[in-house]
């Protein structure tokens, strides 16, 4: 069931806007060309970034404009209204409004789900967004590949020939990544009979290139011409307009543009060609095919059964033009609505992870993209035990244990290692002779690294999002809330309260119902509500609300 949200849509933006009450979904979207600076969109891509990696990024997806501070070297946050909220804070209130449309639908509590990441997240971006799921209050039951979860709309829909090897090519608004596919099946443990697997065989992408690039282009094309100058304000109704074109310019070779008032009170009106726009989106054409190379070549396959692409960025025709050549000007498939087959594919490996729900038994299978290496001290004397060491190689399927064994006989450090970057110490306490340490690390059905259990000593893991942070984190939003929610209830009395007086005062000047009050009585009444009036005038000037027309 694909939930509808407030605007009666079956997409929802992830965006939110901070004003006297938080906005979100199209409401939040809404406010982006007036408030920029509370206005946050593409919170998932630069989640779990170091300060450097982010402060690249924010350009890439037009987050500039905001009061961006360096919390720690692993934390990024801004500064709203005097306070300081982390990213995986701003992500989990998206998250919680997500959860009460999914309430409204279901008429009941939402406590677990199952949530689609891009390939390309790491280990600190998947702890990341498992504490920003912390945060609003639901228990995740496990992370699965977009493309992945895509692929088991496609097996249980359109799948007629196993095996199968499919190549799914997705451009959605901030990412291009390209998934190959084993269809198959085999002898499911659970029922013993013959049922289907779904394996990735190999992955690329470009974490930098989507379809709001190709919004940039569009709006760049109508800036030039414009051809005067420009403030931000105008900038950002530009490019709220480029979207709209753009999906438009798919469909037709040129589309005429009108923009009211775009700066200095001067109009835009102009057209736009196809073929304009297609020469601004040629310098990717090289990074398109590069992805979909690397994909093919680290899936080491010789012959394809089908491609299916998945996402808006590739109705672009030249995009669509430039993966058929990439691919020999194979047929290219478009069947799947990216959207809605990912949400699919995650609530079917929901309700299979449930004890509630029965479903068709499929056999996922996903693994790691990164190397993990692991390297061990001596905790007091910081004396290396261990040297730089491979512990899961790439491509290591989820949910498998690997034990590392030595002899010791004092407390150790052990940290973890991914693309360079140190991202989870574990310290063993309580070794106090020399005896033989066995630690059992699992990549659990998140994908990240965990140290399970060791033969010795007690684990203290650290360099996290620690719980404390998490519970301040949600009595904070938890009191935002209640706030906000005082200041509804509030309005919805003002609101009946303007009702009953205009209500009142329209029954006072009907003549029909003169016989029922006398001319005294009308004129004492008529006086106390504009008294009132005047007064809910007032609270609306103090409050910063709409003024109240008087009549």
């Amino acid at each position: 069931m694909i939930v509808e949200n407030n605007a009666a849509k079956r997409k929802t933006p992830t965006q939110i806007s901070f004003s006297r009450i938080r906005l979100f979904q199209f409401f939040a979207k809404d406010a982006f060309i007036a408030n920029p600076n509370v206005t946050f969109s593409y919170i998932l891509p630069l989640l779990g970034k170091s300060y450097e990696e982010f402060s690249n990024l924010i350009k890439v997806f037009g987050q500039e404009e905001k009061g961006w501070i360096k919390i720690d070297s692993k934390s990024v946050g801004v500064r709203i209204n005097n306070e300081v909220f982390k990213l995986e804070e701003i992500l989990a209130m998206i998250l919680r409004d997500a959860k009460v449309l999914a309430e409204k639908a279901a008429d009941d509590n939402v406590t677990s789900c199952v949530i689609t990441i891009p390939p390309s997240f790491d280990q600190y971006q998947r702890m990341a967004l498992k504490s920003s799921l912390d945060l609003a209050g639901m228990t995740p039951l496990a992370f699965v590949n977009e493309n992945l979860a895509a692929s088991l709309k496609y097996s249980l829909d359109i799948l007629y020939k196993r095996p199968s090897i499919v190549v799914y090519v997705n451009m959605g608004a901030s990412e291009f990544k390209v998934s190959v596919v084993k269809h198959t099946q085999e002898i499911s443990e659970e029922t013993k009979k013959l049922a289907d697997k779904v394996e990735v065989l190999g992955e690329a992408w470009d974490t930098t290139l989507g379809g709001r690039q190709f919004d940039y282009e569009v709006a760049k094309i109508l800036e030039n011409k414009f051809n005067k100058s420009m403030n931000s304000k105008a900038k950002r109704k530009l490019l709220a307009s480029a979207e709209d074109i753009k999906e438009k310019l798919s469909a037709v070779k040129f589309i005429d543009v009108f923009i009211d008032k775009l700066a200095n009170n001067k109009d835009l009106e102009d057209k736009v060609l196809r073929s304009e726009f297609e020469a601004r989106l040629e310098k990717y054409e090289e990074r398109i095919r590069r992805v979909i190379e690397l994909a093919l070549e680290d899936s080491n396959i010789t012959e394809i059964d089908d491609i299916e692409l998945l996402g808006g960025g590739l109705r672009v025709p030249f995009i669509k033009s430039v993966i058929t050549k990439s691919f020999n000007d194979s047929t290219l498939n478009q069947r799947l609505n990216l959207d809605e087959a990912m949400s699919f594919g995650a609530g079917f490996l929901a309700a299979r992870l449930s004890n509630t729900f029965k479903v068709k038994p499929i056999s996922i299978v996903q693994s790691t993209n990164y190397e993990i290496y692991i390297k061990i001290h001596d905790l007091s004397k910081n004396t290396l035990l261990y040297p730089l060491t491979i512990l899961f190689p790439r491509k290591s399927p989820y949910n498998i244990m690997k034990a590392v064994s030595f002899y010791y006989n004092n407390n150790i450090s052990i940290s973890l290692y991914e693309r360079g970057k140190k991202f989870v110490v574990f310290e063993v306490q309580g070794i106090t002779e020399q005896t033989e340490v066995s630690l059992l690390f699992e990549i659990n059905e998140f994908g990240i690294i965990d140290l399970k259990s060791t033969s010795k000593g007690e684990i203290i893991k650290k360099y996290e999002y620690s719980m404390k942070d998490i519970k301040r984190a949600k009595t904070r939003i938890e009191e935002i809330e209640a706030h906000e929610k005082s200041l509804l209830d509030i309005a919805e009395a003002r609101n009946n309260y303007e009702s009953l007086i205009y209500d009142t005062k329209h029954w006072l000047n009907d003549d029909y119902n003169s016989q029922f009050i006398t001319k005294e009585d009308k004129k004492k009444l008529m006086q106390l509500l504009r008294k009132v009036c005047l007064c809910l005038i007032k609270y609306r000037k103090r409050n910063g609300c709409m003024k109240m027309k008087r009549k």
